[in-house]
């Protein structure tokens, strides 16, 4: 059975299950602070102003129905939270080193907001930048430029942080241990920028330094990927020590390599590729087990002939090597790019569903926040309406197998004049919070927890004691539903189904 959803005036059949989705599945967004992308969008001291605009943004995500953010938290050697590694951000208050108002923490507030709603909060870091430009005169006393001017190299209109240096990496392991100690965090996460993408003409300023520490090395290629891998090697050791629980995930260009480079490739002819011009080896991490997820940007369309999506999506499909694999997708170019297949309102939603056929594709994120505030050509009419409608369990938490929480007692559904009360017994202990799964099945579907689309809503758990109830005012007018529940604890592991209760018709 399919069902047609209307986009712009256009309908597009689409097959019911791949609507609906899977059951488990990360549906997230980027959250870019550099430059003022998405947020804040104007820098400011103003706490109440701030906390105002992210928790628009939440709003907006959640109807949506996004279930993870990836907020950009250290620009470039800076930071949206108080760091005795870094100064303040100019891109949150908008003077480098100047602090919020009254001694607020935005990422504490970030997450626990976030967390409330049931997103998974992924803090996001630009390791090797150090600006975003060549004006160093507004630079705070204690950023890395001033402190520490040995680390730092100039290339093209940045400065950067020197990647061969231990004393480097020692510095970013210090920023990630900073982050887990204390914070609450589901996740680490790195981007495309490593060493930066080639400047033509222009050779990185690296050769006195190859020819200090460069011994045992072929080429200076060789040894600059050397350099990230022992960083990504390091982060994941010091982070599964710290805290296992955390993933550490990276979002890599869409090209490992070309095939024409490395049979091993893929088929695709990119400008530039991880391997040969970033020097970051993902393929070898994820052989390595180094890194949780991957989520390779593919932000290009379908049969775009240099780097076409379903084919290079094949390859990193193949490749994830047990990793899980998330999507980068591109609707910053939704309507308003070059190629006239970005002005076709189905492209996205066509990724979606190739996305879909792939078991082992676990999720999509989303470049970023503010183009789907924008809804480009209906862009996020289509995730809310079709796609995303029904709630989606995040992917289990790699490595936790878990004994499941005992499912909850269902104790009643009655009708209320605005729809059906739910009433059960909490069987989640305090200590471990979790969260209540609610499933809703029209009157003559089996009730099924694995069937597409079966999800009603996502209840934390961390609520006060007594009665625990829910509302449901979505029923269509005439209907009877039956309700169950399930428990689920902080690794997504999903405890057995509740009793079934039956409910009356629906009159509103």
């Amino acid at each position: 059975m399919g069902c047609f959803f209307l986009l712009l005036g256009v309908p597009i059949k689409i097959d019911a299950q791949v609507q609906a989705g899977p059951k488990r599945e990360l549906r997230g967004v980027w959250v870019a602070s550099v430059a003022n992308i998405d947020y804040p969008v104007r820098p400011t001291t103003d706490t109440a102003s701030l906390k105002r605009e992210w928790t628009a943004l939440l709003d907006n995500f959640e109807r949506a129905g996004l279930n993870a953010v990836i907020v950009q938290v250290r620009p470039a050697a800076d930071a949206l939270y108080p760091s005795a590694l870094a100064p303040w951000s100019k891109y949150l208050t908008g003077q480098q080193g100047n602090a919020p108002l009254g001694g607020w923490d935005p990422l504490g507030f970030m997450i626990e907001t976030a967390h409330r709603r049931n997103f998974e909060f992924h803090a996001w870091l630009n390791p090797y930048r150090a600006t975003n430009d060549l004006d160093t005169a507004g630079l705070s006393p204690d950023h890395l430029f001033n402190t520490h001017r040995d680390w730092i190299l100039k290339y093209g209109s940045k400065f950067y942080l020197n990647p061969s240096l231990p004393e480097v990496r020692a510095h970013l392991v210090e920023v990630v241990e900073e982050l887990i100690k204390r914070y609450p965090l589901d996740a680490i996460h790195m981007d495309d920028y490593f060493y930066p993408y080639r400047i033509t003409g222009e050779d990185f300023p690296d050769a006195a330094d190859f020819a200090r520490l460069g011994a045992g090395f072929a080429n200076v290629d060789d040894w600059r990927r050397h350099n990230v891998d022992t960083l990504i090697e390091t982060l994941h050791t010091r982070i599964k020590n710290l805290r296992p629980t955390v993933e550490f995930g990276i979002s890599p260009f869409s090209v490992w390599r070309n095939q024409d480079k490395d049979p091993e490739g893929s088929p695709t002819r990119a400008g530039q590729t991880n391997y040969d011009d970033l020097f970051a080896d993902i393929r070898k991490w994820l052989r390595k087990g180094w890194i949780d997820y991957v989520a390779p940007q593919l932000y290009f369309h379908i049969g775009f002939e240099l780097v076409d999506y379903e084919k290079t999506l094949k390859w990193w499909y193949d490749n994830a090597n047990g990793a899980k694999l998330y999507i980068g997708m591109a609707a910053y170019r939704v309507g308003s790019d070059r190629y006239p297949e970005w002005l076709e309102p189905d492209q996205i939603p066509r990724q979606l569903r190739i996305n879909r056929s792939m078991d082992k594709v676990h999720g999509h994120i989303f470049f970023s926040a503010k183009q789907l505030l924008k809804n480009p050509l209906g862009l996020t009419d289509s995730l809310s309406n079709a796609y995303f409608a029904a709630p989606a369990l995040l992917p289990l938490r790699k490595g936790h197998s878990l004994e499941p929480l005992r499912p909850p007692v269902l104790k009643t559904v009655h009708k209320t004049k605005v729809g059906m009360e739910l009433v059960w017994k909490n069987t989640i202990p305090a200590a471990s919070p979790g969260y209540w799964v609610v499933y809703r099945f029209p009157e003559g579907v089996g009730p099924d927890i694995a069937r597409p689309g079966s999800i009603l809503h996502i209840i934390p758990a961390s609520r006060p004691h007594g009665k625990v109830t829910f509302l449901d005012v979505h029923g269509e007018k005439g209907k009877r539903y039956h309700y169950l529940l399930t428990s689920l604890d902080k690794y997504y592991t999903e405890s057995s189904p509740s009793n079934i209760v039956k409910s009356k018709r629906f009159s509103k």
